[in-house]
């Protein structure tokens, strides 16, 4: 899913080894905090990956509120949106946590 150099990277390591502002394309908006978009890592190579917002908390969809936040969300970035994400790391999730602008 990833490239193969973050994959084999150490995990101390991979918050450095492909990080930089990459240029994607808003795919689906998963809840008000998180967006799946299709990445260009550079090279030719580009991957599905699930980015959550860096410095956004939204409640879960499972509570109207989060329905909302989700909404809301897919207003500001709709499927096809080209975006630049500057990744900072990933989660525990192995989301990549980053800066979307439009």
């Amino acid at each position: 899913r990833r490239p193969a150099e973050l994959l084999d990277a150490p995990p101390a390591l991979r918050s450095i080894v492909v990080w930089g502002q990459k240029p994607a394309v808003v795919k689906y908006v998963v809840d008000g905090d998180t967006i799946g978009v299709l990445m260009d890592w550079g090279g030719a190579t580009y991957a599905f990956e699930t980015v959550r917002l860096r410095n956004v908390w939204a409640p879960e969809k499972s509570i109207p509120e989060g329905m909302s936040a989700a909404a809301h969300l897919t207003l500001l970035l709709p499927v096809g949106e080209h975006v630049v994400v500057t990744p900072y790391g990933l989660d525990r999730y192995d989301r990549i946590v980053a800066d979307v602008t439009v």
